[in-house]
């Protein structure tokens, strides 16, 4: 497993140019964009990947934070589907959601008192070699103290299925871990990557 983390540089006065031609204009950065935080890959199968200490690392500075992940897991079926926990909270205090679509039609869940939140249905061992599940995950007012945490995730892949899903960890606690894990017991298969973003 590699794994990385990104600092800013501190410096203040900095500008994007479009292409290098005499004349060209400036882009400056604006607040709101996106910051790499941190990036894990698996060079071998793993259970998990957790990204801890979020709180003391990144709540003075973000307001939102953003996951990136292209996920498989070693499922031998076709299909398995990725967990989420935070701050390591295995108990029955997550609400999820989600609407789906197949090749064969669209389907909707709601559950409520689960003890994990998840993206929908993506590639296993037993589906086709090398695809991946694609997602971006926003969990928005991440270090709040007054609000329960709320996810929303998109996510598809080539021959599966695409799904937009919601999220409620029933806590206001402020974030301090992220977990993602296979929701059948598998391993997450070697070439897994999950990003961590901070959007101020």
């Amino acid at each position: 497993m590699s794994s990385s983390s990104v600092r800013r540089s501190g410096i203040s006065n900095y500008a994007r140019y479009l292409n290098v031609l005499s004349g060209t204009t400036q882009v400056f950065p604006v607040e709101g964009q996106f910051d790499l935080l941190e990036t894990t890959t698996l060079s071998e199968a793993a259970a998990s990947i957790e990204f801890t200490n979020l709180t003391s690392k990144y709540a003075n500075v973000y307001q939102h934070i953003q996951f990136r992940t292209v996920t498989r897991s070693t499922r031998a079926t076709a299909l398995d589907f990725i967990g989420i926990r935070l701050n390591g909270d295995t108990g029955n205090n997550y609400t999820r959601h989600a609407i789906l679509g197949t090749s064969s039609g669209v389907g909707r869940y709601g559950l409520t008192g689960t003890n994990l939140l998840s993206q929908t249905d993506g590639p296993s061992a037993g589906n086709t070699a090398n695809e991946f599940m694609g997602s971006v995950i926003d969990i928005l007012d991440a270090f709040e103290t007054s609000k329960k945490k709320t996810l929303q995730i998109f996510n598809g892949s080539a021959g599966q299925t695409i799904g937009v899903a919601s999220g409620l960890w029933n806590n206001t606690n402020s974030l301090n871990s992220v977990q993602f894990f296979s929701g059948n017991s598998a391993n997450l298969a070697v070439a897994t990557r999950v990003s961590l973003y901070g959007v101020k």
